[in-house]
């Protein structure tokens, strides 16, 4: 028996968008991980450590609690999907492109936010911007 390997290699399945279907369940895993870590952790933690309980469903908790511990299995596939995508991104852009279009407005709406919300909340005046005359010496490349 001769086993000869594909001189093509296998797509992965793609929706409508172009999305890898099996990324969008790696999500779906990570979400419900988090979710499952912060809003049922304690409860879970409770029926492990419960006298009270029928020892089967003490055993099930206690197999399950550091499962879902902080949510800590989604966040690290969370971030190994990240880290994926970014860099099927890279390949497929260049460096500076992929900056301009994904990174920087997600940049300045966080320090929107921020400086918004520690005006509103803990009431700090806005820091002036700096003069366009301070802006122009640096000089900024993309390569």
């Amino acid at each position: 028996m001769h086993i000869t390997r594909p001189t093509e290699s296998v797509p992965a399945p793609q929706t409508a968008q172009g999305r890898v279907v099996f990324l969008d369940l790696l999500r779906i895993f990570a979400f419900a991980s988090v979710l499952a870590g912060h809003e049922f952790y304690p409860a879970i933690e409770a029926a492990a450590q419960d006298p009270t309980l029928h020892v089967t469903l003490r055993l099930m908790a206690q197999i399950l609690a550091p499962f879902v511990w902080a949510g800590g299995a989604g966040v690290i596939v969370f971030l190994l999907v990240s880290g994926y995508i970014i860099t099927q991104v890279l390949q497929r852009e260049r460096a500076g492109e992929f900056l301009l279009r994904r990174i920087y407005p997600l940049y300045i709406a966080a320090v929107l936010t921020e400086t918004l919300l520690a005006a509103a909340v803990l009431s700090q005046p806005v820091p002036p911007l700096p003069e366009a005359g301070r802006l122009s010496r640096y000089r900024f490349s993309w390569k």
